[in-house]
């Protein structure tokens, strides 16, 4: 029907047809809240316009320590922190340990232009939900964060 509605028949013998309203289900990725934490500015933005092209609601943060006090903060509604490994004054082992500390279930995504540092495997083995290495492109960019919204943790 043009309305959006589906009509359902039962078999003559069982009584009169119904018309059921189409509701489509709320898609949980596209209202997804992303924190996005590295300190390139150009990084930060570019990923926060491609992720936002996407219905996402993102916030880039380029100082690590601010981004650690707005988590406190906000954690129940962050759904997905895209952290960069290698920042000043305070790296991505480190940030990623104080996330865990707020929210042992915190879902992260690693981003680094060193794909060989010890930091990224071993915090694979904690249980964050990927790796990007830097450059990337939109499509890697997605799959890891759908991953990651997924709650696939890798491990």
């Amino acid at each position: 029907r043009d309305d959006g509605s589906a009509t359902a028949r039962s078999p003559a013998t069982a009584g009169p047809s119904a018309s059921i309203p189409y509701t489509p289900a709320p898609d949980p990725i596209r209202e997804a809240r992303i924190m996005v934490i590295d300190d390139e500015e150009a990084i930060g933005l570019l990923t926060e316009k491609m992720l936002t092209s996407l219905g996402h609601r993102v916030e880039a943060h380029l100082d690590p320590v601010q981004a650690i006090a707005t988590y406190r903060q906000e954690w129940p509604h962050i759904d997905l922190v895209l952290l960069d490994m290698t920042m000043p004054v305070l790296g991505g082992r480190e940030v990623f340990h104080a996330l865990r500390t707020i929210n042992p279930r915190v879902r992260i995504v690693l981003i680094s232009g060193f794909a060989a540092d010890a930091d990224i495997q071993t915090l694979l083995e904690h249980g964050t939900c990927g790796f990007i290495p830097k450059p990337f492109d939109k499509a890697a960019l997605v799959h890891a964060v759908n991953a990651g919204l997924a709650g696939m943790v890798q491990r």
